[in-house]
């Protein structure tokens, strides 16, 4: 989709358009907890090893988001092995958390909440404590400066509710109340992440919130660090991690030629085309036998399984991995069929579509007329049938994944998959 928009804004020429010049290789779209990754491993020596783990937190004002990568060969070389994923859990929330949490303590006592000293509460926690804030062990009750003290004159608060014309918030309050419901989705997160792959080596905190003392101790305490051998890792100014991380990235592809980051990605997934009638795996063969062994499983509702990719497998990012199939058509007409997409979380193979593991996803048509070979085989066959060779495939980035048909090296068709967790 990114790529998409950037073609379409013209930042560079699209691999099919008269300008086009190489503008796929000029395009390098990177995500977050990856320019996040990029960042630490030039920061810091991590300490890991090939075929170790590791996993990037990037919590931010809006979401906390996760993604698991495996060192290569080199610390530098990293392959995505579990696609970012996340919750509406960041820093913004812990604000909007306070807010609901004055407006409750006004209402209880019958007391205004004016607008000049909501903002100045609000900045002040904002600006001041939010960031600062390290849960019950910090015993100092939290005083916000009033700007008109006007509404809480003749009442009666105690030194503990309102003292020297200051708002006087519990320690305890702060954590139950605005802090706790936002941490404790975020180590959900961090936990979901976790379940997908078993187990990490390091973990990577970075982006504005993860400055927060309380979010580290709360993952600290969350024994995180017993299972990660302490190794849990915020950069200098974490705030700025992943533009610096974009930025480096980008720069050593272009200056130096090696690049630092995630191009590849480990498939988390199978994916997998049933080949039904009239469809044959790679070139050539006799069509009366592929058609009546297609016949005979299409009507059964099993086909024959292609895997286009096998879970496991390393794949660079937004490039299509294809595989060569024919078509026997009776006439010109008949240039249309149904590819069957199927997918697994198994890395074991099977024969056909049978099995209980592949889970159908879509019926993609494609419509072969337009190519053409499939109107020079129409016109030349001097028999009534006649094969069209043609390629299908897959491409993935970390959270989409489309199937792809080729034919002569030019594009003929992509469908987006539906979303699958972990895809």
């Amino acid at each position: 989709m990114m790529r998409d928009a950037a073609y379409a804004a013209g930042l560079v020429a699209h691999e099919g358009s008269q300008e086009y010049a190489g503008g796929r290789d000029r395009l390098h779209i990177i995500c977050e907890p990856e320019a996040g990754a990029v960042h630490c491993i030039l920061w810091k020596d991590l300490g890991l090893k090939p075929n170790q783990s590791f996993m990037v937190c990037d919590a931010g004002g809006g979401t906390i988001d996760t993604a698991i990568y495996q060192v290569l060969g080199n610390v530098t070389q990293i392959a995505e092995q579990c696609a970012s994923s996340g919750a509406s859990c960041g820093s913004h929330f812990l604000d909007i958390n306070f807010r609901a949490y004055l407006e409750e303590w006004h209402k209880i006592r019958n007391i205004r909440l004016s607008e000049k000293n909501l903002a100045r509460y609000m900045h002040a926690f904002t600006y001041l404590y939010k960031l600062e804030f390290n849960g019950k062990q910090d015993r100092r009750d939290l005083h916000f400066e009033c700007f008109d003290v006007s509404d809480y004159y003749n009442l009666d608060l105690s030194d503990d509710e309102f003292f020297n014309g200051q708002l006087v918030v519990p320690v305890s309050d702060l954590q139950e109340r605005v802090f706790d419901p936002i941490v404790n989705k975020g180590l959900g997160v961090l936990e979901a992440q976790l379940k997908r792959v078993g187990s990490v080596d390091a973990l990577l905190l970075v982006g504005g919130f993860s400055a927060s003392p309380y979010l580290f101790d709360r993952i600290w305490e969350n024994t995180f660090h017993e299972r990660l051998h302490g190794r849990i890792l915020n950069p200098v100014d974490p705030d700025i991690a992943t533009s610096l991380g974009t930025a480096q990235s980008g720069l050593a592809e272009s200056l130096i030629q090696r690049p630092i980051g995630a191009p590849t990605i480990i498939a988390s997934k199978s994916y997998i085309i049933g080949v039904g009638p009239n469809l044959a795996i790679g070139r050539g063969g006799n069509w009366k036998l592929r058609t009546a062994a297609g016949m005979m499983n299409g009507f059964n509702g099993v086909f024959e399984a292609q895997y286009l990719v096998v879970k496991g497998a390393l794949l660079k990012k937004g490039e299509p991995v294809l595989q060569e199939f024919t078509k026997t058509s009776s006439n010109s007409s008949d240039s249309v069929f149904v590819a069957r997409v199927y997918t697994s979380d198994s890395a074991e193979m099977r024969a056909d579509t049978s099995g209980g593991d592949l889970e159908h996803i879509v019926d993609w048509e494609i419509d072969l007329s337009a190519i053409q070979l499939f109107k020079q085989n129409a016109q030349n066959s001097s028999r009534k049938r006649f094969d069209t060779v043609f390629e299908i495939g897959i491409e993935i980035e970390s959270q989409e994944a489309h199937v792809v048909w080729f034919s002569g090296g030019e594009r003929g068709g992509r469908l987006r998959l539906p979303a699958i967790p972990g895809n």
